[in-house]
């Protein structure tokens, strides 16, 4: 699934039978919701800085907190919210699109927003492999584009290969980020398969080379960077070898997360 905070649903609603109806009950529970959800994030903001001495370690402590999160959430809400009550009410009256766009969104709640739905993701991949990520993102964006490569399929290699460590040696001696063999550097012009920039550009067009060998099949094209080409076109489909499917499987999975991480424009 491709889609993000800025795409969350791209499909029309038709107009309910009951339109025009309850605009009161409607419009109370869109602020409703914007309250609950800005109470949300007020909880995930708060967790990042440090705590204050009032009734530190009492009870009273998080009663207190959350009464306040709760009033200034309410406050919000009755002002500019997050802007999300006003998209709610236009879908509930069939009026616009369902969809969360951060276009949408007040200036000032864009970037907590993000950063609340990114989380979750972010924690679905080690930790130091997504920061070792980061360092390539210009080599990775630059790289798969002109190979005509997805950049989150690329990360979602890097991160199954080597965690993102550019040093990696495996005990079959693969090298790098993507991981190349010496016989596989050679042939796509690899000279330093420790050096970022030449590894991720190898490993894009050998991937290239793969995909288009095997008419588009990503699966197959996957399997053959992690077996081989020839055990791939000897049993015809994806073979049956635990550590391959294994890696197929954790490719994809890492692709889907980066895909949401990292929508599409």
């Amino acid at each position: 699934m491709n889609k993000g905070v800025n795409h969350i649903a791209s499909f029309h609603t038709s107009p309910p039978a009951w339109k025009g109806r309850n605009e009161g009950k409607i419009e109370s529970v869109c602020k409703e919701f914007d309250s609950l959800f800005l109470s949300y994030l007020l909880k995930i903001m708060r967790k990042t800085i440090p705590k204050s001495g009032l009734l530190e370690g009492g009870i009273g402590e998080g009663i207190l907190t959350d009464i306040i999160d709760q009033n200034l959430a309410i406050e919000l809400s009755k002002r500019e919210g997050l802007g999300l009550s006003s998209l709610l009410r236009e879908t509930m009256r069939g009026e616009g699109v369902v969809g969360v766009k951060r276009s949408n969104l007040p200036l000032w709640s864009q970037g907590v927003l993000l950063q609340a739905y990114r989380e979750p993701l972010e924690s679905k991949i080690p930790l130091g492999a997504l920061n070792r990520l980061r360092r390539y993102d210009h080599l990775i964006i630059d790289t798969a584009t002109s190979h005509n490569l997805s950049p989150n399929l690329i990360r979602a290699i890097i991160v199954q290969e080597s965690g993102g460590e550019p040093r990696a040696l495996s005990p079959k001696g693969a090298k790098g980020l993507m991981q190349l063999l010496d016989g596989t550097s050679k042939e796509l012009g690899v000279i330093d398969p420790f050096n970022p920039e030449e590894n991720i550009r190898g490993g894009c067009k050998y991937l290239r080379l793969l995909i288009d060998g095997f008419d588009g099949d990503l699966q197959k094209a996957l399997a053959a960077y992690n077996a081989g080409p020839q055990v791939v076109k000897k049993y015809g489909s994806l073979p049956p070898i635990k550590e391959t499917r294994e890696y197929v499987k954790g490719v994809l999975n890492y692709k889907t997360l980066f895909d949401l991480i990292y929508p599409s424009p």
